[in-house]
């Protein structure tokens, strides 16, 4: 939206304000303002006793002074403007506090709405009230507060707002604070260079118009503190208990924006990490309402100056809930919100207390038509609460006028050819008595004709007719000079009014300029706080996403710590498993070599044997061939038992038997021999066997789990390492079928022999 089409709305609903209200406030509005400048710019009026004692400052009043001798310098002080230029001002500034609000909260649609139904706001907003001048100031030092970098622009308005109303410092106390804290730069730099200066020249420059208008140095901050803290004189004017601001003041002042206000705590409460400034505002406040709540004098407008903070909140808490409400609902609120404000405003600015306004033109009839049948001012006594109507401060309510001379005073001296000039003195005389007004407004009486002659010299009367000539021809040199001197005049205000006009569109084109740049300002500063959100929310997203891997990367790391941590324990058991392996193998490779010398030895006893077996079979050949031989010799002649040859024969036979039996038993051995051999060579098989099959087992037992939590590379190095002891495995059994093959072919075969 158009910066400048928004403050030009915003600037017509402040001026709309201005002539809707037409409704008594509090005294304040006139007593504390407008009738201090028309005392210090007309020279006459009544001040109240804050005055007297001096516990109020003349900065406010001297800006509204400097507007009417502004005005009665250039011919321009009528009724209507004396009467509402001191409003529409105070209204311009209202408007330009009400913009600096919708740039400060990011100028959101919301933020513009809810600065301008506000009922209170737009009741007191064009008020000449030093509350209202309180609540923009601070408006306006909000906006420039550094709430997202670096900055004391704001210290300005502040130090006037505090100097102006010293209760400001108890808001503006917490959020200095608040910016020494979260600024990057040094704090006692920041004090002794920026807060400190700022503050004394702020106070210099308040304090020297204060004693100037005043009469005699004075400090008007101190002496507020004095009497309405110290001395409590606020009570008199009534009290009301401690828990006022919270329960009837502020929620009066929102009005309907209670709601939208609560709403804004509650979110607050709950994210408050989402809602910093929102945070640090609620704290403001109610640090504010605690201390306003010691003083026994409460007031509606002493809490004017919280309207923008509160907004603020309600600004942020609806915005944020705008997003996901529907468009109805949406509508709904605004209507609701609008319908809240209008109809209080419409009835406080046009109903309300509306009778001392409407009774002041009234009396001034009255007192007109007295004066013009009895000649004199008419005298009224006022029998009322607490300086309830306006006096001097409004010249169409003014029953007591100024004297005519007076205002043309303003002017100039009016000149008339058909009157008798009088002399210097004469008309410094009458100009002192006419501007001598007492504080009731009557000016003194005087007889001007003696004074128009006081300076006519009688003690020669026979020089009167020269002196008169002479005279005469001064005053005809006189009006010469007065005639050149207002053609001069003529042509002097010829070129100031285009001076004036010049200086006008000047002026135009410098507030354009200005308006522009502050445009440029905000949405430079708009994109900068985007983009800064947006670098932030991008380096959150990073970091989360860093601490994800972090932690990712931490859970691989413990789990790869674990896994090495088990393998290293499941390593050093198969390294003992191995060890212990090896001394099995080795120990079977010795009772494999002592088997095989065993079964050497037994190889040759049974060599022997058979060599034995062959000679003994030889031999029995040999005695069979002698037997046949001695039977073919002898014949079928029988031989006696008791031949030396039939008992040699005898004996051949049982040695013949015997070397059977021998043989037999040696077969016998033979075989059981063998078949032991065979056992022990099964069972040194088996045991390798086992024991391959123990190497294999004792590894295959969590394979399925280890594949799963194994990567790529250590899979790999896995099944080579498997690999290799699979190849060691099936080495060592070949070795050993190689063995028993080349050394022990009968294990595998084993025939039975035959017996003759």
């Amino acid at each position: 939206m158009n910066l400048l089409y928004v403050f030009g709305l915003i600037l017509a609903v402040r001026l709309a304000s201005v002539f809707v209200v037409k409704t008594y406030y509090v005294p304040d509005e006139y007593w504390q303002s407008l009738e201090v400048a028309h005392k210090l710019t007309f020279g006459y009026g009544y001040l109240t006793w804050e005055w007297v004692q001096g516990i109020r400052s003349y900065v406010y009043p001297v800006l509204i002074a400097g507007l009417y001798k502004l005005l009665a310098l250039l011919h321009l002080d009528s009724v209507q403007l004396l009467v509402l230029l001191p409003r529409i001002l105070q209204a311009t500034l209202t408007a330009y506090s009400d913009y600096r609000f919708y740039v400060w909260t990011g100028k959101r649609k919301w933020a513009l709405f809810l600065i301008l139904v506000p009922w209170f706001w737009f009741y007191t907003g064009s008020r000449t009230l030093a509350n209202t001048l309180e609540a923009s100031l601070t408006t306006i030092a909000l906006s420039y507060f550094p709430w997202y970098g670096e900055g004391t622009a704001y210290l300005w308005p502040a130090a006037i707002c505090c100097f102006l109303r010293p209760t400001a410092s108890v808001i503006w106390l917490p959020l200095s604070i608040y910016h020494l804290r979260k600024s990057r730069q040094s704090v006692v730099e920041l004090i002794l260079k920026r807060f400190l200066v700022i503050g004394l020249l702020v106070a210099g420059l308040g304090i020297a118009i204060d004693t100037y208008w005043h009469g005699h140095l004075i400090v008007t901050p101190y002496e507020f503190l004095k009497y309405n803290i110290f001395n409590n004189i606020g009570s008199f004017y009534g009290s009301h208990p401690w828990y006022w601001y919270f329960t009837v003041g502020l929620p009066t002042v929102l009005g309907i924006n209670t709601l939208p206000f609560i709403y804004g705590i509650m979110e607050t409460v709950r994210k408050s990490e989402k809602h910093e400034v929102s945070k640090q505002l609620l704290i403001t406040i109610f640090l504010t309402l605690v201390v306003l709540s010691t003083v026994e004098h409460k007031e509606f407008r002493f809490v004017s100056s919280l309207l923008p903070l509160c907004l603020y909140v309600c600004v942020d808490a609806v915005s944020r809930w705008s997003y996901r409400a529907s468009s109805t609902m949406l509508w709904c609120s605004a209507f609701v919100i609008l319908l809240g404000n209008v109809l209080p405003a419409w009835y406080l600015s046009t109903v309300h207390q509306k009778g001392p306004i409407d009774l002041m033109p009234k009396l001034r009839d009255i007192a007109q038509e007295y004066r013009d049948e009895r000649e004199h001012r008419a005298n009224i006594l006022f029998l009322m609460p607490c300086h309830s109507t306006p006096f001097y401060s409004d010249d169409e309510l003014n029953i007591m006028p100024r004297d005519n001379w007076a205002r043309r005073s303003l002017r100039r001296t009016p000149t008339s050819s058909g009157r008798r000039q009088i002399s210097t003195n004469a008309l410094a005389s009458q100009l002192y008595r006419s501007s001598s007004f007492n504080s009731s407004g009557r000016s003194s009486n005087c007889d001007t004709t003696e004074d128009m002659y006081s300076d006519i010299s009688l003690e020669n009367r026979h020089d009167y007719d020269y002196r008169l000539e002479l005279l005469q021809r001064k005053v005809d040199d006189l009006s010469d000079t007065q005639n050149i001197a207002e053609d001069r005049t003529t042509r002097t205000k010829t070129e100031y009014a285009v001076l004036q006009a010049r200086y006008h569109m000047l002026e135009e084109q410098f507030r354009e300029s200005e308006l522009r740049a502050e445009e440029r300002l905000a949405e430079e500063q708009k994109r900068h706080r985007e983009i800064l959100a947006r670098v932030e929310r991008e380096a959150s997203l990073q970091n989360e996403n860093c601490q994800m891997k972090i932690r990712a990367t931490e859970i691989e790391a413990n789990a790869l710590r674990d896994e090495a941590q088990r393998l290293r324990v499941q390593c050093d058991k198969q390294a003992n498993d191995l060890h212990r392996t090896e001394e099995q193998l080795e120990l079977a490779r010795d009772q494999i070599a002592a088997l095989q010398q065993e079964y050497e030895e037994q190889q040759q006893t049974l060599r022997k044997q058979e060599m034995e077996k062959k000679s003994a079979e030889e031999l029995m050949l040999e005695l069979s061939g002698e037997l046949q031989r001695a039977r073919e010799e002898n014949g079928a002649r029988a031989m006696p038992t008791t031949s030396p040859e039939s008992i040699r024969l005898e004996e051949l036979h049982q040695e013949l038997e015997e070397m059977r039996q021998k043989n037999r038993s040696l077969e016998e051995q033979n075989e059981e021999l063998q078949a032991t051999m065979l056992t022990n060579q099964v069972t040194m098989l088996s045991t390798g066997v086992e024991q391959g099959r123990h190497l294999l087992n004792g590894t295959l037992g969590s394979l399925a789990q280890e594949l799963e939590e194994m990567s790529q590379a250590q899979l790999q190095q896995a099944f080579q390492e498997k690999d290799d002891e699979n190849v060691r495995l099936k080495h060592y059994i070949d070795t050993i079928l190689l063995n028993i093959v080349e050394n022990y072919p009968q294990l595998l075969e084993v025939k039975p022999m035959e017996r003759k």
